[in-house]
């Protein structure tokens, strides 16, 4: 029997990839560091992401994909929300901070009174 053994390089660099995304979309006003991600990180998630990709069932798709990228997700969001109220409370912008409690909640579907 033949062990299936995991090359982590790629799992490395898709995580790499990941935390590029989210750095691009929070990093804004840092001059050359915004430009010069968004010149790969996409590209680069989706290459590695698409390496990998295989054909799956509908229902295995519902189950075991939704449920174990919910988890990333809801944590990506709560960090990121409690990053742009404590950056808008720093930068003395309350409406801003409206904005990440309101996407937050309603992720941004819904204006602000």
């Amino acid at each position: 029997m033949q062990e299936n053994k995991r090359n982590i390089t790629f799992d490395m660099m898709k995580g790499i990839g990941i935390i590029l995304v989210i750095i691009g979309h929070l990093a804004h006003g840092f001059g050359w560091l915004v430009p010069a991600i968004y010149t790969f990180h996409m590209p680069l998630f989706f290459i590695l992401s698409g390496y990998f990709y295989k054909e799956k069932k509908i229902t295995e798709l519902l189950y075991r994909d939704f449920r174990s990228l919910l988890v990333p997700y809801l944590f990506v969001v709560v960090i990121t929300t409690i990053y742009g109220i404590l950056v808008s409370t720093w930068q003395n912008a309350p409406e801003k901070a409206w904005y990440w409690i309101n996407s937050f909640f309603y992720a941004g579907l819904k204006e602000v009174v």
